[in-house]
């Protein structure tokens, strides 16, 4: 009695094809890691935009409740406002005006898009100049 021979089945993948496998991947890192880079700073940069926004909103709300917003240069009072303040007087009286839970480097200039005007004032300015309004 005969025995039928196996015929060969070679499994696996070639060299050639184990390198084009390769060389792909490696286009494709090539350009996803240095996108990472660029996608980490502007989210940064759109978190310090919405704090920049929040700091003015509280600026001008805590304003309006009569408190006297302490500091003598820009950053000194966005620190104020971050800190938070007790209005002394009026109606709200005894209400604290606090943009809470915002930090940052300010010496640095964490929040380019907050400007002032000629009175001092804190402003926002979408476009980082700081230019008064």
């Amino acid at each position: 009695m005969k025995i039928p021979l196996k015929t060969v089945n070679q499994g696996g993948f070639s060299l050639i094809e184990m390198m084009t496998v390769v060389a792909i991947i490696g286009i494709i890192a090539a350009i996803a890691v240095p996108n990472m880079g660029n996608i980490n700073a502007s989210s940064q940069a759109a978190c310090n935009q919405r704090n920049a926004q929040s700091i003015v909103n509280m600026y001008n709300s805590g304003t309006a409740m009569g408190i006297v917003w302490v500091g003598a240069d820009r950053n000194a009072k966005i620190a104020s406002v971050i800190a938070g303040q007790t209005a002394t007087g009026g109606i709200f009286q005894g209400n604290t005006a606090r943009a809470g839970g915002i930090t940052g480097d300010l010496v640095a200039g964490t929040y380019p898009y907050i400007g002032t005007n000629t009175a001092g004032d804190l402003l926002y300015d979408s476009h980082g100049s700081q230019s008064p309004n």
